[in-house]
This record gives structure tokens, C-alpha cells and sequence, in this order.
């Protein structure tokens, strides 16, 4: 059992030997896979980053004509919602004229009917005061008959 024994411990110090090895590998490697982690990093803002200033001054310009197409648009249908309120509010407004037209017209047709209302009550009333007038001198006239037939 020696054999085995001694079979046994240098497999055990060989097994050791290549777990510290592979050890050393995998701590090398996690290491190395980090570096290239902050590499790649590195690499990727320097590829971006440069670009994005660098397609300002090309693309500035499309987006700016961009911009004042969408305002133009916007001010497009603004003007035009403007332009219809606009022709609503003045068609109301010109019904409006012509219910005020109407209405004056309305108006002095009535105040001459008025006038001439007035003119004929007031020719009435003369005519009234001037048959009662006649009314008093003929029962003046027939009580001084009366008082010379008697």
C-alpha cells in the first residue's frame, strides 16, 4: 500500500500543482478580459463621442430647415384657422349689420307713423275743440231763442 499511497500523494501534488496553475491562468485572464473591458469601453466612446460633435456642423443645418418647415406648417394652419374664424366672426357680423339695418328702418317707418298719428289726434282734438266751440254758441243761440219765444 506504500505504492498507493505514495501514487496517491504525487497525484495529489500534481493535481494541486496544475488547480494552482490553472488558478494563476484565470486570475491572469479575468485580469486580461478587464483591461480589455475598459479598452473596448475606451475605443467606443472615442469612436462615438467624436462623432456626434463632429456630425453637428453637418446635420445642424437639415435639422434647422427641419425645424422651419414644421413652424411654417404650424404657422401655416394657424393663419389659416386665424383667416376662418375671421370670415365666420365677419359673416356674423354682417347678418348682424343687416338685422341693425332692418331694425333702424323698422324703426322709422314707426316714428313717422307716429308723427303722423300725432299730427291726426292733434288735428282731432283742434276739430273736437272747435265742434264743441260750435256745440256752445248754437246752445247759446237756442237759449237766447228760447228765452225770446217765451
Amino acid at each position: 500500500m506504500d505504492a498507493w499511497q505514495a501514487f496517491r500523494s504525487e497525484m495529489l501534488q500534481q493535481s494541486t500543482l496544475v488547480f494552482s496553475v490553472m488558478k494563476d491562468e484565470l486570475k491572469h485572464s479575468s485580469v486580461g478580459f478587464q483591461t480589455m473591458k475598459k479598452e473596448r469601453e475606451h475605443l467606443t466612446q472615442q469612436l462615438i463621442f467624436p462623432t456626434i460633435p463632429g456630425l453637428i456642423p453637418l446635420i445642424f443645418p437639415q435639422i434647422m430647415l427641419f425645424l422651419r418647415f414644421i413652424s411654417g406648417l404650424h404657422l401655416l394652419r394657424f393663419t389659416e384657422r386665424l383667416k376662418g374664424e375671421f370670415e365666420e366672426k365677419n359673416e356674423m357680423w354682417l347678418s348682424c349689420q343687416r338685422r341693425c339695418d332692418t331694425a333702424e328702418r323698422q324703426l322709422s317707418s314707426l316714428q313717422q307713423r307716429e308723427e303722423e298719428i300725432n299730427r291726426n289726434r292733434c288735428a282731432a282734438e283742434e276739430e273736437a275743440v272747435r265742434l264743441k266751440e260750435v256745440v256752445e254758441k248754437v246752445q247759446q243761440e237756442t237759449g237766447e231763442l228760447r228765452r225770446e219765444m217765451l
